[in-house]
């Protein structure tokens, strides 16, 4: 009775031991990508890349590189930064602005955009303003290879950002 018992129970221990192993499926490893170089883009890159980027938009800073297809004023520095609490705060390239978004899935809504009061050079004022505007039709937010991509009402090409490595 004794052996029977002690057989059993090391039987027991040796299930459980071959339950806590990891299986095949999960020991298999996850490719790792570096999403802000501008390297030869994969499908499987860009898939990676773009489920990383759906993740955490939190805390992060962006420099706008186009204004839906018309380029930007270099000296401009029109940024976006988005916090953990839906707000959006930057410049402009003359003022600074803060708004609030909502974002579901790729969906994307920027709220009524506050701005200082600023007089700047009219290229530079015109720049802004178009970008408050663009901002104000934001549809759909996107990630294509390092760049974020925001699509605008009534616009064939949207505004793009490059990712800014310390906050303005």
């Amino acid at each position: 009775m004794k052996k029977v018992l002690l057989t059993l129970v090391l039987s027991g221990f040796g299930l459980i031991n071959l339950a806590m192993l990891p299986s095949a499926a999960s020991s298999r490893t996850v490719p790792r990508y570096n999403c802000l170089t501008r390297e030869v883009w994969s499908p499987a890159k860009r898939a990676w890349c773009n489920a990383q980027n759906r993740m955490n938009l939190e805390n992060t800073a962006w420099l706008l590189e186009d204004l839906s297809g018309t380029g930007v004023l270099d000296r401009a520095q029109t940024t976006l930064q988005f916090d953990q609490s839906n707000r959006l705060t930057g410049r402009g390239g003359c003022n600074r602005y803060f708004a609030e978004f909502d974002r579901q899935g790729d969906r994307f809504k920027v709220g009524a955009i506050g701005a200082t009061k600023k007089a700047c050079s009219p290229a530079l004022m015109n720049q802004e303003t178009r970008f408050f505007q663009a901002l104000q039709r934001a549809e759909r937010i996107r990630f294509e290879r390092s760049f974020l991509l925001i699509d605008v009402e009534g616009s064939d090409q949207p505004l793009r950002f490059s990712r800014m490595t310390q906050k303005p």
